[in-house]
This record gives C-alpha cells, sequence and structure tokens, in this order.
C-alpha cells in the first residue's frame, strides 16, 4: 500500500506555516510544483501594501521543516546540503531559507546570497539563524521588501499611506510675563547684587538678570526691595515680545535667561535641586529619613489614562553585600529654551543623576549613567517626557494657582502621513546594534560595490 510518512506531513505543515506568514506580510505566495521541484518550495510576489500594486519583483523560498533542531537559548543551527547551497546561490534570484519548528509555530530565516557572502560554502555550510533577530513573522515583511529591492533592478515598494503621530520632547511656551523692567544699578557685579538683595528679603524674588550694570527683571522696578537697590530715575519697561521676537541676538539672550530664571523658580517649587557637574535638574530625596527604604521619592502624576507614579529617587543597594547602599538614581532633566517661527519652547532630554547618600555626586556616575542609557528603550524616555509635561503644563483649576511669569501647555506633536512599522523597526535597530558589538571580519572593501 502507497504511504504518506510523518515527514512528509511535517514539510508541508511547514510550508503552510511560511504561507500564512508571507500573506499575513500581505506578499502573494506561489508554491511550487512539487513532484519537479529542484530546490524551492514557492516563490513570493512583492506587493507594494498601499496601493496592491505589483511590479514582477520575485523572491524564492525554501522551507525546510523540522521538529527537532541544534538550538541553545540564543541560535538554531542547520546544516544545508551541498547541492541545495550551489542551487540557492547560482542566478540573480534572492533565495530565503526558512528553517521552522511547525508544532511550535516557530520559524526563522536568512536570505542565503547574503548570509554567505564573504563565506565559503564549500567548508562552511551551517546556517546559525539568531532566535530574536531572525524570527519569521508579518513584520519581516520591510526586510524582505528591501531585498526584492537590491536583487530586483530598483523595484520601489512605497511606505505604507497611514497617518502617525509624532511626540517631541518640546514642552510648548504658552504664555510669560507681559513686561521686562530695566534699570542700571550702582552694584558692582552680579554677586554685589544679589547680597543686597538678600540683606532686604532672606528669599529674594529670582526672575532677575543683569548685563553689565544693568538690571532687567519681570517685577516692577519701581517696588519694594528694587527701587532701593536700582537707579529710579533710569527705570524703562519694554513689552516683552520685544525681547522674545526681536532680530537683535542679546535681547533673546536676556529674555532666555529670565526664562531660565522662571523655570529655576518652578522647579524649586517641585524640589527640583540642580546639578552643576551635569547641568541638569534632578529630584531632590524625601525630606523624612529614606534609609530604610528602597523607593526614597515617589512623584504621582497624571497619565493619558489614569492616575500613576514613578519612582523618581531610588536606592541601589550593593550586588555582593545587600545590607550596604551602592548609590542612589534621581530621574534628572536637561533643558533648552528653543523658539520655532513665533513660538518658544522649552526642550527637555532625560537623564539621571547619581549620589552617595541622596545628596552627594556619586563618583562612578558616568559609568552608571552609560549603563543604564544602553538598555533604557524609546518607550521609558517617551514616558519621562510625558510626566515631566504633566508636572510643569498650567493647571485649569480653581484652586491651583499658576506660576505668575511663566507657563506651559502640553508637549508638542505633529502628524505624518507616512507610518513606520514599529515591530520592523525595531527589529532592523536590534540587527544594527548586534552589528556593532560583533562586526565581522571582512576583507577592505569588501561589498561595498556589491
Amino acid at each position: 500500500m502507497k504511504r504518506i510518512t510523518d515527514e512528509q506531513i511535517l514539510g508541508e505543515m511547514g510550508v503552510n506555516l511560511v504561507q500564512s506568514l508571507v500573506l499575513e506580510m500581505k506578499f502573494t505566495w506561489h508554491p511550487t510544483n512539487q513532484p519537479v521541484e529542484a530546490g524551492l518550495d514557492g516563490w513570493v510576489e512583492l506587493r507594494d501594501s498601499a496601493t496592491g500594486e505589483v511590479a514582477n519583483c520575485w523572491i524564492g523560498v525554501q522551507s525546510k521543516a523540522r521538529s527537532e533542531l541544534p538550538e541553545d537559548d540564543k541560535s538554531v543551527k542547520y546544516s544545508c546540503k551541498q547541492k541545495d547551497l550551489d542551487y540557492w546561490l547560482e542566478g540573480s534570484m534572492p533565495v530565503i531559507l526558512v528553517v521552522s519548528k511547525p508544532k511550535e509555530k516557530l520559524a526563522w530565516w536568512v536570505s542565503v546570497k547574503d548570509y554567505f557572502r564573504g563565506r565559503d560554502p564549500k567548508t562552511e555550510r551551517t546556517i546559525v539563524f539568531d532566535k530574536r533577530l531572525d524570527l519569521l513573522t508579518s513584520s519581516s515583511g520591510n526586510e524582505w521588501q528591501a531585498i526584492g529591492t537590491r536583487y530586483g533592478s530598483g523595484t520601489y515598494l512605497s511606505p505604507p499611506q497611514v497617518t502617525e503621530t509624532l511626540t517631541s520632547n518640546l514642552l510648548k511656551v504658552s504664555r510669560f510675563a507681559e513686561t521686562i523692567f530695566s534699570a542700571q544699578t550702582e552694584c558692582e557685579d552680579l554677586s554685589d547684587f544679589h547680597e543686597q538683595l538678600r540683606e532686604k528679603d532672606d528669599y529674594p524674588p529670582r526672575e532677575w538678570v543683569m548685563d553689565g550694570n544693568t538690571v532687567h527683571s519681570f517685577h516692577d522696578l519701581h517696588s519694594e526691595p528694587w527701587r532701593d537697590l536700582v537707579l529710579t530715575e533710569t527705570i524703562s519697561s519694554k513689552e516683552t515680545t520685544e525681547f522674545a521676537y526681536s532680530e537683535v541676538a542679546e535681547l533673546r539672550r536676556i529674555f532666555v535667561r529670565l526664562l531660565g530664571q522662571c523655570f529655576r523658580q518652578i522647579a524649586s517649587s517641585f524640589r527640583l535641586w540642580f546639578s552643576k557637574e551635569q547641568e541638569c535638574y534632578f529630584f531632590a530625596p524625601n525630606r523624612s529619613e529614606f534609609q530604610d527604604r528602597d523607593v526614597v521619592r515617589e512623584q504621582f502624576y497624571q497619565s493619558r489614562k489614569q492616575k500613576t507614579s514613578r519612582d523618581v529617587v531610588r536606592k541601589i543597594v550593593n550586588k555582593n553585600d545587600k545590607t550596604k547602599i551602592a548609590y542612589y538614581r534621581h530621574d534628572a532633566f536637561e533643558h533648552r529654551f528653543l523658539r520655532f517661527g513665533r513660538q518658544w519652547y522649552m526642550m527637555l532630554e532625560p537623564t539621571y543623576v547619581f549620589t552617595t547618600d541622596g545628596y552627594e555626586p556619586d563618583p562612578f556616575r558616568e559609568e552608571h549613567l552609560s549603563a543604564i542609557k544602553t538598555f533604557e528603550g524609546d518607550a521609558a524616555i517617551a514616558g519621562k517626557i510625558f510626566m515631566y509635561s504633566n508636572i510643569f503644563r498650567d493647571r485649569d483649576s480653581l484652586l491651583e494657582d499658576n506660576y505668575p511669569f511663566l507657563g506651559f501647555d502640553g508637549i508638542e506633536n505633529t502628524e505624518i502621513p507616512v507610518g513606520i512599522d514599529d515591530a520592523a523597526w525595531a527589529n532592523i535597530k536590534a540587527k544594527a546594534n548586534e552589528a556593532e558589538k560583533e562586526p565581522e571580519e571582512k576583507p577592505f572593501a569588501a561589498g561595498l560595490f556589491d
């Protein structure tokens, strides 16, 4: 009697798995005639997912399904037969090899011609698949399109025509004081003026700057304590917009310095300290005793959907001795005021500050910062920017008074008519990072003119 083996069933399951993933990529799958196929299970015709157009651009696909494969936690291996390799590497058509475990719905892929570029297929027939980077999913379609474009005589497949919202790190300045007052002073310099101001007020206002012997402030210099420190006959006032939008760079710098002083006042109200070493603001620890707590300070804020919180100061214990504190990690940010057209923004750059006891800078802060930034993703950074936006933006509440001299709206967003496949982009970034970590040994200029 005729029989169909388990291996034949498994092979068909592998082909079906490949077909379903190809269709999820929105390409077309054309199986070969099994009795006469020489080394390919099918062809994929690339298709523009936005328009549905096809441009006679094809990729050959060979499926190899197995119940068990040589593998470890990070990789899967498959040894090719020499005659198969010779066939796949001939001709101009790109060939994709897919190795799969159909019962587990897992498949990995490589472009054979690209994988063996710079390798000797006569002596090195084993292909090593990275379990994470070479996993075959619907998002692999972008890379298959790139392969088809490279081998397919300039075939162009347009990006998906979808609208996407891009979120910036620019906090919109919604308002600032209407008037800047200026006057000359007999004080020798900024320090002298500050000291005399403190003699009249233990906690003097911060919203002022000096340019030479001229004081500029959002406060009315006719009032106390200012009039005792300036020459009242020289007091003048101008609309702040004359500084903010001036063509004279020095006037714009005075305006930006005043904004900086205002933000310093805002930051202090949230118990944010300024690090001179890193030139950034960072969250101070809670005033209460915190040595017995891992979370030294928790910041509550309103997220897009609900009220949430973030550990903005945290105690990190020594890995070798859990009874000792290694350092404290503080959420922090750098900031700059920028103008685009007639709109001013405050740009936020999230970072961290590291201290030995919640106050003093840690001597290994640069190493800690470098380590944490290697694994912190875009989503984490975006979350912190949203937190800062929520903290600093104006409140529409009868119970809360907004700071009078400077106000912020939300983060600036923009719509673009082209969408990005986040899963495919993440895969491309991951492969690029892996390539940087382990550069291939290649002859000088190899592949430059491929």
